[in-house]
């Protein structure tokens, strides 16, 4: 047995998106993430997404067999639909992150449609040569991991997107503990990704967050328009739970919002209050009842709920 790690990268390194990273141990692969980037209209005119060249993976097609996912972000899942038409694979993602992918795969057509098996932080596999480790991590996303990746003489620290919000209840936090206990054992290799790590300083709690919206909820005099991430069901939730609170109507615009709150509450994640809407079961009136409208498109895509919203007649 080969007792090296080999660690490739296919996307993801100095760019914000197309996170592809592939490790090999003797005979054993295995792929970890496999996400799409955002094209810049002003590089690529006409263009909308990016992915992965997969011709490494194709050409190694027999030790590569099992995928493994962080998070459902798309930037991280995005070009698994791509992947899925060209090989077989096993999915191994948290159960939010694998129904999320089911429920893209079936929009897709001419695929290999994959085994998935649901793990859960805190929990160890071994596939070949490797054995991983789940570790729990907060993210602007429910239920992401970090990975510890093991052979026989290597150990790996992948972390994946992460933050430490210190607010967030103790089994949502980043696990500092896991992650220091893992250190004493002589880590070879770390590889790490945490948007605006490079900033000195503590960022935002979501705490101060949900009583900043809160005090504005209160001063609004008319409709609220919020948008943001679709898959940050977190938020979500403190908007819903604050418009609640206030006796506010809660009306959803933007299928990808719908999506991610359709698989949340599938697995029972979530379970939405009678104040929610989709926007087809609501109608807009001139009258006291002030609403708070959550509408997804925060980056401003061509496509979305919000600029259907600021641009349509």
């Amino acid at each position: 047995m080969d007792e090296n790690i080999k660690v490739g990268f296919l996307g993801g390194v100095g760019q914000f998106g197309m996170n592809l990273t592939y490790y090999e141990s003797g005979n054993t692969g295995i792929i970890v993430d496999c996400g799409s980037l955002f094209a810049q209209e002003s590089e690529f005119i006409g263009v909308d997404y990016i992915y992965p060249d997969f011709s490494y993976i194709i050409e190694n097609k027999h030790k590569f067999k099992h995928l493994i996912i962080t998070h459902a972000h798309e930037d991280h899942i995005g070009a698994i639909s791509n992947l899925a038409k060209i090989l077989n694979i096993k999915i191994i993602g948290t159960k939010f992150t694998n129904e999320l992918i089911k429920s893209k795969l079936r929009e897709t057509t001419n695929i290999i449609f994959p085994e998935f098996e649901n793990i859960e932080a805190g929990e160890r596999i071994n596939i070949g040569d490797f054995e991983i480790e789940f570790i729990h991590v907060s993210h602007s996303i429910i239920l992401p991991v970090s990975l510890c990746i093991r052979n026989k003489n290597f150990k790996v620290i992948h972390t994946s997107d992460f933050k430490v919000d210190k607010s967030y209840p103790k089994n949502q936090q980043t696990d500092l503990k896991r992650l220091k206990e893992i250190s004493k054992e002589n880590v070879d290799l770390l590889i790490m990704d945490s948007t605006n790590a490079n900033i000195e300083g503590d960022n935002i709690s979501e705490i101060d967050v949900k009583k900043r919206l809160k005090s504005l909820f209160k001063e609004a005099k008319r409709n609220i328009f919020i948008t943001l991430f679709a898959s940050n069901i977190e938020r979500i939730r403190n908007i819903i739970e604050i418009s609640k609170e206030l006796n506010k109507k809660v009306v959803l615009l933007g299928r990808s919002l719908l999506n991610y709150l359709e698989v949340a509450q599938r697995i029972e994640y979530l379970t939405l209050s009678d104040n929610v809407f989709s926007v087809e079961k609501y109608r807009l009136e001139s009258n006291e009842d002030f609403s708070v409208f959550i509408v997804s498109g925060s980056q401003g895509e061509t496509f979305s709920a919000l600029y259907h919203l600021a641009f349509s007649n």
